[in-house]
């Protein structure tokens, strides 16, 4: 089997994979969704499967941490969490974009694979968001407290007016006079008749 043939194989195998788990940009049909999965993808791990690269995924870190590695050995890749210029000691800086894969090839970095992270949530965005739900949550907590508030004023209250009735019948009956509550929670008093 040719170098080619292989590499199609490859290529083919994680296409079809890279198709059922990652987006390709809007608007695409399916032949420009086929060619930028394959170009953006599928062929960078294919062709280092081939050529029998050993890679080791370190980690992510910003344009600035990688520029300050000192340990780095041949096929470290680092996912870049921001843009910039990575330094290729000697030769002109890699730009690189915040979802990039960077590989360093033993004697520069390279861009092994790109993933356009633009349709997804920042972390700051997240935090902004966290944050408003974190406002909303506490004024509704303190609008709760303050109707539990109220309504204990208003327990308090009733309870009040009960043991006002409870006083008023236990004077009333002191003095013979009978009371008795009416439908509408009314206090009547009145005199049992002699019969």
């Amino acid at each position: 089997m040719s170098y080619e043939e292989l590499l199609d194989q490859l290529t083919d195998g994680l296409k079809a994979a890279g198709l059922e788990n990652m987006n390709p940009p809007k608007g695409m049909g399916d032949q420009e969704a086929r060619d930028w999965a394959m170009s953006n993808v599928a062929e960078p791990i294919a062709k280092a499967i081939h050529d029998g690269v050993k890679i080791t995924i370190k980690g992510s870190a910003t344009v600035s941490q990688i520029n300050s590695l000192q340990d780095k050995a041949e096929g470290d890749v680092w996912g870049v969490k921001d843009s910039g210029y990575v330094v290729n000691p000697g030769q002109d800086p890699l730009s690189v974009s915040a979802g990039d894969l960077i590989v360093w090839n033993g004697e520069k970095w390279e861009i092994f694979l790109h993933l356009d992270l633009s349709g997804y949530v920042t972390e700051d965005r997240l935090n902004i968001v966290v944050s408003s739900l974190s406002a909303a949550l506490a004024s509704e907590v303190a609008a709760r407290a303050d109707a539990d508030t109220a309504l204990g004023e208003r327990i308090d209250a009733l309870d009040e007016v009960y043991e006002t009735k409870a006083d008023a019948k236990a004077k009333a009956n002191a003095y013979g006079i009978l009371m008795r509550e009416n439908g509408t929670n009314t206090l009547q008093f009145y005199r049992p008749s002699l019969a």
